[in-house]
């Protein structure tokens, strides 16, 4: 389903989805692969977006800190404009607490959960594939 509205909740959740497998990686095997490439790039683009695009970092406040799309080289997202190196700190500092954050909730979901987390491993061992019913079925015990 596509969206156009979110809130900050509901990216958050969404960050700790995409965070789920490297944490689930730490939780069990106690190390990280390189599996989680693509949810860490996905994941830290929108945390950036929170914090330059939508406003809602509450260090830096309701502020736009990228310039609009198309105006950077060959029509591309510009870059941030005219930041001080101390606001371009602020921003990654705020970009890496929100990362931290999802981080944090998936490992306490997963922990919460570890016995769902292991059927579903036992589960995709056997048939490779699951879908959402079968998850949500081994979750509710």
């Amino acid at each position: 389903e596509d969206r156009f509205l979110m809130s900050r909740t509901a990216l958050e959740q969404r960050l700790a989805v995409m965070l789920g497998g490297r944490a689930a990686e730490l939780l069990i095997f106690k190390e990280t692969s390189t599996g989680a490439s693509n949810d860490l790039e996905r994941a830290t683009a929108i945390a950036r977006r929170m914090v330059t695009e939508f406003g809602m970092s509450e260090d830096l406040g309701p502020v736009r800190y990228v310039g609009p799309a198309g105006m950077g080289y060959l029509g591309g997202r510009s870059a941030a404009v005219d930041l001080s190196p101390d606001t371009k700190m602020r921003i990654d500092n705020d970009i890496r607490a929100i990362i931290d954050e999802a981080h944090e909730a998936a490992m306490k979901t997963l922990s919460d959960n570890i016995s769902v987390l292991h059927a579903i491993a036992e589960a995709l061992l056997k048939d490779e594939v699951i879908d959402g019913e079968t998850v949500a079925k081994l979750a509710e015990g």
